[in-house]
């Protein structure tokens, strides 16, 4: 796995993420973007990019077969 994260917020929108909500805590700000139960978040210090968080809603209900299991095993816990 790369350890130099590539992702920009323009990727993001390509991708088909939309902003959800832009906030301000202390000296930071931060934009959500939403597509179906993944957010990704970009969080700025004087415009200079501080982190990116991705979080994966609760899914309820979902199959999931054996390949689909390990495909996300190798993508969430590597």
């Amino acid at each position: 796995m790369s350890t130099k994260n590539n992702l920009t917020e323009e990727k993001i929108k390509e991708l088909g993420f939309e902003l959800n909500k832009t906030y301000q805590h202390d000296q930071y700000t931060t934009h959500r973007y939403k597509k179906g139960c993944i957010e990704v978040e970009f969080t700025y210090e004087k415009n200079k990019i501080k982190c990116i968080d991705a979080t994966i809603d609760e899914i309820i209900g979902l199959p999931v077969n054996t390949e689909e299991l390990q495909q996300i095993d190798t993508i969430l816990n590597q």
